[in-house]
């Protein structure tokens, strides 16, 4: 007896099926393996218990840490690299942030992604130690390229060859290695080193060779280095049988799947092949949005081999709102999408009872949904995305109910937005139904969507098959056991009038000031009666605010203080504008733009 189960159903959503069941096709006869729309909300209570524990553990870790490094600090010696200790500048620990330890995970970067170094190897020549030699891992490879080199989150300026230009001049070279097989060990090392040699080429693994000269105006110890990588560039497309650089998750999640060396393994003919390509075109489908256009779904990040097979296909799965459905040994992967059902489990097909709940618990039917991406615009930290809000369910339900939506390989604030309306709209599309069918219902595949049409129950609704296993039915016979959760075109429907742009706050370090965003009152949000008369401030004196109306947003909008209409009181807008706006006052940069569609 088989058990089928869709891995991550829901975005956000992880697995209650573990590692080996992802692996292994042979589940045991009668095994129960829960419902994701069951198991989620218990699944996130033990995440948000074990992500606490982390972080304390990271705290204690970092506190010892900044205490080691007072002590080598204090240590009296010639000016040079302390070649006992290499003390580094404190900062957070996460993917950004070097790390020193031998034990260290191996990673893959797929899209684009800031990735700290992972000390490989260091070494100090000269009299005085005054030139320390570094090799820093950054990830797997081959990756498409090293794009930019910071030294804590200042860019480092290089010439073609690798040395420093500007004030970087003769204290700073770099020389990038992209994990090529053909890679020779970094000639420059070897040449003054008596312990890397050519034998050292680190084939397959991305990483730096960075060599500092002593230079007191520029660090007093080894800075935080990290480099922007362009991951990895030899995934393959079956839509095209090439290989090359690609941030479709679809695409991303197959690598991972069929990579040997440091991933799962899985054999390429064990994966379903007509899915991966029907998955992969949904997630190349270009969406509108505030700034132009994007990819239906794209990834970005890295993802860390020491975490569970599971947890790092789960973190594709949720970038492009999937599954990944393993069953009968061949995996296929889905993209999110409502596909009309072309199967209809009818009257005649049922052999048991019929159980379905009306909705789920008012505290897991969440009416408003907010979370974080991975934001290249705020030094590729997590930064939040504007909560999505369905103001009539807050309203049926008397409270807020609020759900956090981690986007982990998420780089777009206008992807996470959308991610997060399906995160909503499943939540209140939440009806559950479980039947006992005769093998008339065998069409009835885990991850396609049905119809139900039983009198007195379901006249034609949509369902999405979440689990199925055999069974035996009331009269003894063979049967099969379906779990159905409710589904709806209207999930995967997104209105770009509901898109809000995402702002980064003005550098706090930067020597001119800016002008503060303006803000609608009231704003599209609040659902105001229209035709409705908008006023715009903004919060800086003496500001002048100059806005625009268009029926759908506009690319390049009010760049300079004559573009648009100058603001002198409200503005009446009606359904379907876009009220665009941006301040400006002399001395001071201009605001972020605002746009909002009524």
């Amino acid at each position: 007896m088989e058990v089928l189960t869709v891995i991550g159903f829901a975005v956000g959503a992880t697995s209650s099926v573990s590692t080996a069941t992802l692996i292994t096709a042979a589940v045991q006869v009668g095994a129960a393996v829960g419902s994701m729309a069951y198991q989620k909300k218990q699944q996130k209570k033990a995440k948000a218990a074990a992500e606490r524990m982390r972080r304390e553990q990271q705290r204690q870790a970092s506190l010892t840490e900044q205490k080691l490094k007072k002590l080598s600090k204090s240590a009296s010696g010639p000016v040079g690299f302390d070649s006992g200790t290499f003390a580094t500048a404190s900062g957070p620990r996460d993917i950004t942030s070097m790390v020193r330890r031998s034990t260290a995970s191996r990673r893959i970067a797929y899209g684009r992604a800031r990735l700290g170094g992972i000390w490989f190897y260091p070494e100090t020549t000269g009299a005085s130690n005054e030139t320390l030699h570094l090799i820093l891992g950054l990830c797997e490879g081959p990756v498409e390229a090293i794009e930019t080199v910071y030294f804590d989150d200042e860019a480092v300026t290089l010439d073609a060859d690798g040395n420093g230009t500007g004030k970087w001049a003769g204290s700073v070279l770099i020389k990038k290695h992209l994990g090529t097989p053909d890679d020779p060990a970094e000639p420059l090392l070897t040449a003054v080193s008596t312990r890397w040699t050519a034998a050292h080429r680190l084939t397959g693994i991305a990483y730096l060779y960075v060599r500092l000269t002593v230079n007191l105006e520029l660090f007093s110890a080894v800075p935080e280095i990290s480099a922007v990588v362009k991951g990895k560039n030899n995934i393959w497309d079956p839509r095209t049988n090439l290989r090359g650089y690609s941030t479709n998750p679809a695409l991303c999640l197959n690598d991972y799947l069929t990579t040997s060396l440091v991933g799962p393994g899985i054999a390429q003919a064990d994966i379903d092949t007509a899915a991966l390509i029907d998955a992969a075109n949904v997630c190349d489908g270009s969406v509108p949005t505030l700034l132009g256009s994007e990819p239906r779904y794209s990834c970005q990040g890295a993802i860390d081999l020491s975490s569970t097979v599971e947890d790092n296909a789960s973190l594709f799965i949720q970038s492009m709102n999937g599954d990944l459905i393993q069953s009968g040994g061949i995996y296929a992967i889905q993209a999110g999408q409502f596909v009309t059902p072309t199967f209809t489990i009818g009257l005649d097909m049922l052999a048991g009872p019929i159980e379905f709940s009306s909705l789920q618990a008012r505290r897991d039917r969440a009416n408003i949904v907010k979370g974080t991406f991975l934001s290249e615009t705020n030094n590729w930290q997590k930064f939040d995305f504007p909560a999505v809000t369905d103001a009539a369910a807050v309203a049926m339900d008397g409270q807020e109910v609020v759900s956090d939506l981690t986007l982990e390989m998420v780089g777009s604030g206008s992807q996470a937005q959308r991610l997060a309306s399906m995160e909503l709209k499943q939540a209140r599309h939440g009806r559950t139904v479980q039947l006992i069918c005769n093998l008339m219902a065998m069409p009835a595949r885990v991850g396609s969507n049905v119809i139900l049409d039983i009198p007195r129950y379901f006249d034609g609704a949509v369902y999405r098959v979440v689990e199925s296993k055999f069974s035996v039915g009331n009269d003894g016979a063979p049967a099969i056991s379906l779990t159905l959760l409710e589904n709806s075109p209207e999930i995967y429907q997104w209105d770009l009038a509901n898109e809000r742009l995402i702002n980064v706050p003005a550098d706090l370090n930067a020597k001119t000031p800016q002008t503060s965003q303006p803000v609608y009152s009231p704003d599209a949000g609040s659902g105001p009666s229209l035709p409705a008369d908008i006023t715009i401030t903004s919060l800086t004196a003496g500001a002048v605010i100059r806005w625009a109306i268009s029926p759908a947003p506009l690319v390049t909008p009010l760049q300079t203080e004559t573009d648009g209409t100058a603001y002198t009181g409200p503005v009446t807008v009606e359904a379907g504008d876009f009220l665009h706006a941006r301040a400006f006052r002399a001395g001071y940069l201009a605001s972020p733009l605002t746009i909002e569609g009524y």
